[in-house]
């Protein structure tokens, strides 16, 4: 079978999605499965007949889209594309969509086959489009990060509480640079390690968190690597992912801290599940996070982590990206 995965962005360019597409390109890869990559390109509409000689080029038996991708902007090609060809498209955001970018899924709804992450997004899509019965799975997404050596937790490094993602408004950091002045102004021997990715655009906004933390036990680690990324969370127990929508399974972050064997404090929200919640620590504010690590003992940290460690390895076999993997090719074939 041959496939070509259609993407905004990709790899080195960075972008959530674009991780997503090269974790799952790769593992598809292992399976045999022929695969072919269209990305970073020119996306706007007066490159559409261009882009059409690419795809055509590649005479592939399965055209997979990802939408949305910082890389595609605000171009209508990906739409002009499912209307053209009978694909599968992975649609990763709906909810959280502006309206004219929910209103813009229109095309997707009209043939092909359709794919979630999750039943939150699945459903919201069902609202506003509730004539598209048949031809939806639910597939979701695995860890962009992979898994490093593990290290037994009560090994792990415990004074550091770990942030990683994107360095972007919207991402609950101010929430760290909060925790961080607490830190300072208490006996507590915690920092702070933000690990993020910069995206475009964004600079002002870093300079800007650099500035007002400069005097705090915070340190910056600005598009490591994914060895790096994934050396940092084997080594350290503690995450803090105060997402400002709570976590979900859209987070990818979420599932690589739970995959490298931490134990994670985030934030709840609709899109939050009871299996989730069993998995972590919900920590709405970071003075509770404060609080609860002033009052506890590292021996008490290490058993209530281990407590949480069963629910975590259990939730986190369907996030594997061979089990991901395997989905795709069935609904490749079915298509």
């Amino acid at each position: 079978m041959k496939v070509l995965m259609i993407s905004g962005s990709y790899p080195p360019e960075l972008c959530g999605i674009g991780d997503y597409s090269e974790k799952l390109v790769n593992t598809l890869k292992r399976y045999d499965i022929e695969v072919s990559v269209l990305a970073n390109i020119d996306w706007s509409v007066k490159n559409y007949f261009s882009i059409i000689r690419q795809i055509e080029s590649v005479n592939a038996d399965v055209i997979h889209m990802q939408y949305p991708s910082f890389g595609y902007g605000f171009s209508i090609v990906p739409q002009m594309l499912s209307l053209k060809y009978k694909t599968v498209i992975t649609i990763h955001e709906v909810s959280k969509a502006h309206p004219i970018r929910q209103l813009s899924l229109l095309p997707f709804s009209l043939r092909g086959k359709l794919i979630f992450t999750n039943s939150f997004e699945k459903d919201a899509f069902k609202r506003i489009y509730p004539f598209r019965k048949k031809r939806i799975e639910i597939i979701p997404i695995g860890s962009n990060i992979k898994i490093s050596e593990q290290i037994a937790r009560e090994n792990k490094r415990y004074q550091d509480v770990i942030y990683f993602g994107q360095i972007r408004p919207e991402k609950g950091i101010e929430k760290l640079i909060s925790l961080a002045e607490m830190f300072r102004d208490s006996n507590l021997s915690y920092k702070v390690v933000i690990a993020g990715q910069l995206l475009k655009g964004n600079q002002k906004y870093l300079d800007d968190l650099q500035s007002r933390s400069s005097l705090l036990p915070i340190t910056w680690l600005i598009n490591l690597s994914e060895n790096e990324v994934g050396s940092l969370l084997a080594n350290n127990l503690l995450a803090y992912l105060p997402f400002p929508d709570g976590v979900s399974e859209r987070r990818g972050s979420f599932f690589a801290a739970l995959a490298n064997n931490m134990l994670v404090f985030t934030t709840k929200g609709e899109q939050s599940t009871a299996e989730m919640e069993e998995t972590v620590y919900i920590i709405p504010e970071p003075q509770d996070l404060f609080r609860f690590l002033n009052n506890i003992s590292i021996e008490t940290l290490l058993q209530l982590s281990n407590e949480k460690n069963t629910a975590a390895q259990n939730y986190i076999k369907k996030m594997d990206w061979d089990v991901i993997a395997q989905k795709h090719m069935s609904a490749y074939k079915s298509l």
